[in-house]
């Protein structure tokens, strides 16, 4: 299971197009869930101690006991654990997923029955969405499915507008498979740096 499904096990995958809950701090998780996600991030990182803060900046107490002004910074989380953050105090703010991001070189490879309906896309020029859809078939399907010969354009018309009825009527199941980025927002008591 990688980092980001740990994550989302505990506060709930995200649906396609969902923009209203893709950040969870302390004030949208329950105390359970602020549990779990204290120890995930002891368990991933590493970190001996998990204070949270109410808002991106501010003053915290650090483990000599001052009080120090600190910024929460974002950083993209790989499944790689990592030592850099072993035995260190982290000030915790934000769990942020990013919308869900295609590999462009696959969205266009069938999914199923060799079709697929790509994800809404944007002009970069003119922000326009748009989706394609892409059917791949071979003329001798006609014949070993079907029966037909000798193979007519109309028949293969045809047969190109059963598959589209079948992409149309489940087009959910013929999409690629995206996945979200998973980002921290979190500071570190400088004063335990080694």
């Amino acid at each position: 299971m990688t980092i980001a499904e740990k994550f989302y096990a505990i506060t709930g995958e995200l649906k396609e197009g969902e923009v209203e809950n893709v950040y969870f701090g302390k004030d949208n998780l329950t105390s359970e869930q602020v549990t779990q996600v204290e120890d995930l991030l002891k368990e991933h990182f590493g970190f001996s101690r998990i204070e949270w803060m109410e808002l991106p900046a501010g003053i915290v107490t650090n483990s000599l006991g001052e009080e120090v002004a600190v910024v929460a910074k974002t950083k993209l989380i790989a499944d790689t654990p990592t030592d850099d953050y072993k035995d260190r105090t982290c000030f915790f703010y934000q769990i942020v997923y990013s919308p869900v991001i295609y590999d462009p070189s696959t969205i266009t490879i069938p999914v199923k029955d060799g079709m697929v309906i790509s994800p809404l896309l944007y002009n970069p020029t003119t922000f326009e969405p748009s989706r394609k859809i892409t059917i791949e078939w071979k003329p001798e399907d006609l014949f070993h499915k079907k029966g037909i010969q000798p193979i007519t354009w109309d028949d293969e018309k045809t047969y190109l507008r059963e598959k589209l009825e079948a992409l149309l009527a489940n087009p959910e199941e013929y999409k690629p498979k995206g996945r979200r980025g998973l980002m921290l927002r979190f500071a570190l008591d400088k004063t335990e740096e080694k």
